[in-house]
């Protein structure tokens, strides 16, 4: 991340790389890989079907799965959209999702139908299925949004170990100084690979 351009975000420096190195792997899971080319094509496709349903308005948007190359693709879609992203455990108790996407005040939200299919009892207006969400789509193309740095990039729930769990908001320059100072603090090069295990 050494030459990462002021004022950039995360998606933006993900998808400059996509355009420099699209043959590289992006992402690997249970034997099946991405090339940043092909993430930066497909989260195209779903980006455009988000910016419709979301007017381009800033918004949070949940997500209830597990981890998955479709998971990582509509988590990127989502950014490109230029809406925040919150990752729900689709183990979670019923009331836990509630209070989750009350509180954001969801108006779209996307699941994985392989591991939670029932959304009829959670509070949001449009839910988008990964399997919708992956077929071939002719909704046009996207054209890139300028995301500025201050804007959420995430927002993350805490274990609740305390009291009641409590939902921490992660900006987009908060991002991606972290990435630059794991990448510093561990040596890492653009040919390395990273093990994801939480």
């Amino acid at each position: 991340l050494d030459n990462v351009q002021n004022h950039e975000t995360i998606m933006s420096y993900l998808t400059r790389h996509a355009q420099q190195s699209p043959t590289v792997c992006a992402i690997k899971h249970h034997g099946k890989t991405l090339t940043y080319a092909e993430l930066d094509r497909i989260s195209d496709t779903i980006c455009v079907q988000l910016r419709k349903l979301t007017m381009d308005e800033p918004c949070i948007i949940p997500m209830v799965a597990s981890s998955s190359l479709p998971s990582f693709i509509c988590l990127f879609s989502i950014l490109k959209a230029g809406c925040a992203y919150l990752p729900l455990d689709p183990q979670w108790p019923m009331q836990r999702l509630k209070q989750a996407m009350t509180e954001v005040k969801a108006t779209v939200a996307l699941y994985d139908e392989a591991v939670f299919s029932d959304v009829s009892d959670l509070p949001c207006e449009t839910w988008l299925s990964f399997a919708a969400l992956m077929r071939p789509s002719t909704n046009g193309i996207n054209k890139p949004l300028s995301i500025e740095p201050h804007l959420l990039a995430y927002v993350i729930y805490t274990s609740g170990s305390s009291g009641i769990p409590k939902a921490i908001p992660i900006r987009h320059d908060s991002l991606l100084n972290l990435a630059k100072a794991q990448s510093k603090c561990f040596d890492v090069i653009s040919n390395d690979n990273i093990i994801q295990f939480a």
